[in-house]
């Protein structure tokens, strides 16, 4: 466990695909001060479905995507108490294909940065845990089938949006922001698109 922070770069493109069938197992990236970031060309991003030698997969502290080509999570939920930072070029070959799976904040102070390009695009996003969510920089986008909820009943569930969050629409299909309980809030400007 670290004492204030460390990073751990994973660069092979399934990094955690040689644990083994047998015996036990045990992968943490949900401890405070950690950082995941995946760093190499085109990779498997681990939730908290099961793999081979870990059957409850995994959560993050903070997460990072670097390096080039597509970040693909497994099924299951991507969890994230501590920061999310995409400094990937976001176009058509290099950019975090969150589209298949649950993206869920559940940490205290989260700072959140998009990154540049086309952004990060969500299908299912939840807030929640108590503390504010700030979007930082760069861009972020609920996608036209997507849903942006913000769970639970605490009034200091924040998502603090700053103009950096915009919700998709197309012909086919807008995003939408599922009921909000009395007391969770969304700060700042959304951006809708129609």
């Amino acid at each position: 466990v670290p004492t204030s922070t460390a990073t751990l770069q994973l660069l092979n493109s399934t990094p955690l695909s040689g644990l083994s069938s047998t015996g036990t197992n045990v992968v943490s990236f949900a401890n405070t001060g950690s950082t995941v970031e995946y760093a190499g060309a085109a990779q498997t991003v681990y939730t908290d479905a099961s793999i081979t030698g870990l059957s409850t997969g995994v959560g993050y502290q903070s997460i990072k995507f670097s390096g080039t080509g597509i970040k693909t999570p497994l099924s299951g939920n991507l969890n994230i108490a501590g920061d999310f930072t995409n400094t990937l070029v976001n176009d058509a070959g290099d950019y975090v294909n969150l589209m298949s799976n649950n993206t869920n904040f559940t940490g205290t102070t989260q700072s959140l940065a998009g990154g540049t390009g086309n952004g990060t695009v969500f299908n299912a996003v939840n807030f929640s845990g108590a503390g504010t969510k700030t979007m930082v920089s760069g861009n972020f986008y609920v996608a036209t089938t997507g849903v942006l909820s913000m769970l639970g009943t605490n009034t200091s569930t924040v998502l603090a949006a700053g103009g950096l969050l915009t919700l998709n629409s197309s012909a086919s299909g807008s995003a939408t922001v599922a009921a909000i309980k009395t007391g969770p809030t969304i700060t700042g400007n959304v951006n809708v698109q129609r």
